[in-house]
This record gives structure tokens, C-alpha cells and sequence, in this order.
């Protein structure tokens, strides 16, 4: 079976059920309530990891607050497993392991199609029609009117991206059918203008009826 070295991770949000702020600390901590704390990866506070996590019970912790964060607003808090699935509790994050890893199955075919996704047409010199080009707004400045056609624009991507790895998959023989792709669906996609980042979810299906959900913030 084929493999490609792993550089996308789709690790599980733990749900959250209260945020508050430790008083007596030395450094701005928070207390944070959730379901299951025993797999923490990480905790972000505002896209930003905590410097220091520590687990006090299976459904408490504390993050100190990094100084980008002090003097700011705390708009967002996201706790991190370390546990890999592809999930509607899950965030795909990118990044290459302290090991190379392979990926291959379902994780070659999410791998496969958010690389194409991500890619604006024009920019890779050895393919330069393919692309989904959904970071085609990434920068952009626009009115908060226009975020329903920011969304739109995601939609349309997906489904060029669907139609190209469709086409590329077709003149591979051998690739294994849990591997190739069968349908690709937007479950979800809203602009968050406080974070000013689309948050979309994809779901993903292979000819072998494996499902994957991709959840991505962009």
C-alpha cells in the first residue's frame, strides 16, 4: 500500500464547560472545566499555547496566559488532545512529528485533498492548474456583509478540489479504494469575525465507505 510522510494531525477538542481566572497566582492563570483532561496536548489561549499546563483532576486544569494574550481580550480558549482522530470534536493541525510517520488509508486522502484545497492555482511551477485555492481571501480586507460570500467562495473550492483529486486518483491504477475519493461535502462553514478566521468542517468519504470529518481554521 502507498504512504506519504504525515504533515496533517486531526487531533480531538475537549469540550469546555467553564473558564475562570485564578486570583491568587503569580502569573494571570486560568481555570479551566472540562470533560476528559487525561489526553492534553496543549491549551491555546487566543490561537497561543499556554506556556505551562498543569492537570489538577481529570476535568481541571490550569494554562498560565502568555504576555501576547495579558493585555488583551481572551477571545477564544481551546484544549488540545494528543489523541489523533478524524472527528467533529477534532482540529486538523500542520505540522512534521519529531519522527517521520506515514500516512496512508483515510489519512493519505484527507492529507491528499487539503493539500489540494490549500493550494492556489499558479503557485506550484511543476502543476499549475491544480489547486482548490481556498486561501484565495486569506489577507483580504472586506465588510462584514460580504463574509456570507467569503463562505460561498470555501463551498466552491471544495468542490473543484473534489473534482481534481477525482481526476488525478483516476490515473492511479493500483491506489488502494479507501484511498480514493468519493464524495467530499461542506457540513459546516461560518466566518468568525472575532477571530477573523473561517471555520469550516468537510466531510470526506473514500470508495471504500470510510468516512472522515475535517475540521480547519483558516
Amino acid at each position: 500500500m502507498a504512504t506519504d510522510i504525515q504533515f496533517s494531525y486531526p487531533q480531538q477538542l475537549v469540550k469546555i464547560s467553564s473558564v475562570s481566572l485564578v486570583t491568587d497566582a503569580d502569573r494571570p492563570t486560568l481555570l479551566v472545566v472540562g470533560d476528559d483532561f487525561s489526553a492534553v496536548d496543549e491549551v491555546l489561549l487566543n490561537d497561543i499555547p499556554s506556556p505551562e499546563v498543569m492537570i489538577l483532576t481529570p476535568t481541571q486544569l490550569t494554562a498560565v496566559m502568555p504576555v501576547e494574550v495579558q493585555s488583551n481580550a481572551l477571545v477564544n480558549v481551546v484544549v488540545v488532545s494528543y489523541r489523533f482522530v478524524f472527528t467533529e470534536q477534532s482540529l486538523v493541525s500542520f505540522r512534521f512529528g519529531r519522527t517521520n510517520r506515514k500516512a496512508s488509508g483515510i489519512n493519505r486522502l484527507v492529507q491528499l485533498f487539503i493539500k489540494v484545497l490549500l493550494t492556489t492555482p499558479g503557485t506550484d511551477i511543476f502543476s499549475p492548474t491544480v489547486g482548490g485555492g481556498a486561501l484565495r481571501n486569506l489577507g483580504r480586507t472586506f465588510s462584514k456583509d460580504s463574509a456570507g460570500g467569503i463562505v460561498g467562495d470555501f463551498v466552491i473550492s471544495v468542490d473543484n478540489t473534489a473534482k481534481q483529486v477525482s481526476a488525478m486518483q483516476a490515473r492511479k491504477s493500483r491506489l488502494p479504494r479507501d484511498e480514493r475519493l468519493l464524495s467530499a461535502q461542506v457540513k459546516s462553514a461560518r466566518f468568525d469575525a472575532a477571530q477573523t478566521a473561517l471555520i469550516v468542517s468537510v466531510l470526506l468519504i473514500s470508495q471504500a465507505g470510510t468516512a472522515a470529518t475535517a475540521n480547519i481554521v483558516l
